[in-house]
């Protein structure tokens, strides 16, 4: 049964390949970093999840066609979660920290409204609010929403729906204003809320200092929160820039250039090109963070036939001659079982590099020949 169904496979491929004799190029799927026919990737292009998750890369990249209907079926889907993908992303994109500060906010008014009797007579909680997540967890983000933070839609509409619940809750409502709270510091009349975001700050004069003296602290790490809620929307630090990088964008390019025409060049290797080509001197872990910024990383490579040109027009005469024929056919040929063992064999310590889904791309096969030395027949 196993050896119909390998029949029954080569005269598939086969007659895909007489269908498809137009296909020239082999077209590569950025969300899935496999290459596809031109019959399975049309050129189609989509937002990818990851280049927007680690680069904030709104970019539309190529993919395939498999993968541009998996994309679009979950685009709306929270299926993001940006505080373990990349919590840096927060500190360089103001919009999402933002829209991180909205949701927040959001969240805190959700535990109000769903206890509401008016809210939930007026169904208030979900009149006004097109995806659920958005106020149901602040940590979840889908495709959409990352694209509509990007284009400034998404905190316009988390503006327009705060306005609505804040109105609720502290104007209309007497119920849920009867939930609020009175700051225990200054003593103000005015009813504060714990998803207030800026709760802290009086609006009756209250100074710096008297605000440190009541919560222990110095007046000038007052100041200096206050500075930056004012500034960033958020009270902790934003992390520091690190340090400066040894090598400029032109020889990051060079080492980038150098390693995908010559897949076999180690890390050090490279960096006695670079040695040579701008009298400056790195080293070769700096060498492998380079190249790894772009997925590329010494792999094991994949062994194939040493085939010359002569090779591939025999076999590719063979099929054409063969393409037509029928399962009854190939059932009279008959297909040899022996095995033979070499007796020296590489010990396959070349490494390649190569991105993620660039196993079987020609670059990166290292070519053998069967049997070219002594060898035991089974």
């Amino acid at each position: 049964m196993s050896v119909f169904s390998s029949f029954e496979y080569i005269l598939i491929v086969f007659k895909l390949f007489r269908k498809y004799k137009e296909w020239t190029e082999a077209r590569r799927c950025d969300y899935s970093g496999l290459y596809y026919c031109t019959a399975c990737h049309w050129g189609s292009s989509a937002v990818v999840p990851a280049r927007v998750v680690h680069n904030w890369d709104l970019t539309p990249q190529p993919v395939s066609q498999a993968s541009l209907q998996q994309l679009r079926v979950t685009a709306n889907r929270p299926l993001l979660n940006l505080e373990k993908l990349n919590p840096r992303l927060f500190s360089f994109v103001h919009e999402l920290s933002l829209v991180r500060r909205l949701r927040q906010e959001l969240y805190g008014m959700r535990k109000y409204l769903s206890v509401c009797r008016n809210a939930n007579e007026d169904h208030l909680l979900w009149k006004y609010v097109e995806a659920p997540h958005l106020i149901e967890t602040s940590e979840l983000y889908s495709l959409q929403d990352l694209v509509d933070t990007h284009s400034g839609e998404l905190p316009s509409k988390l503006h327009t729906i705060i306005d609505v619940f804040t109105k609720h809750i502290k104007v209309n409502c007497e119920i849920c204003r009867g939930r609020g709270h009175i700051c225990e510091i200054c003593s103000n009349d005015e009813v504060l809320f714990p998803f207030d975001a800026a709760a802290v700050i009086s609006e009756d004069g209250i100074n710096q200092q008297d605000i440190a003296n009541g919560l222990d602290l110095h007046q000038s790490t007052v100041s200096r929160v206050l500075r930056r809620f004012h500034k960033t929307g958020e009270y902790s630090r934003r992390p520091g820039q690190g340090r400066r990088r040894t090598t400029t964008a032109q020889r990051d390019r060079f080492l980038l250039l150098q390693s995908l025409r010559h897949r076999t060049l180690t890390a050090p290797a490279l960096q006695v090109m670079t040695l040579g080509r701008y009298q400056f001197q790195i080293s070769a872990n700096t060498v492998r963070r380079r190249l790894a910024e772009h997925d590329l990383r010494p792999r094991i490579p994949t062994r194939g036939p040493q085939l010359t040109a002569a090779h591939r027009r025999v076999r590719l005469l063979f099929t054409r001659n063969h393409v037509d024929w029928e399962l009854d056919q190939w059932r009279l040929v008959m297909f040899s079982d022996e095995s033979r063992f070499c007796l020296d064999q590489s010990d396959r310590r070349v490494r390649v590099n190569r991105c993620s889904g660039e196993r079987y791309a020609q670059c990166n096969i290292i070519p053998k020949v069967n049997f070219g030395t002594g060898s035991v027949m089974v």
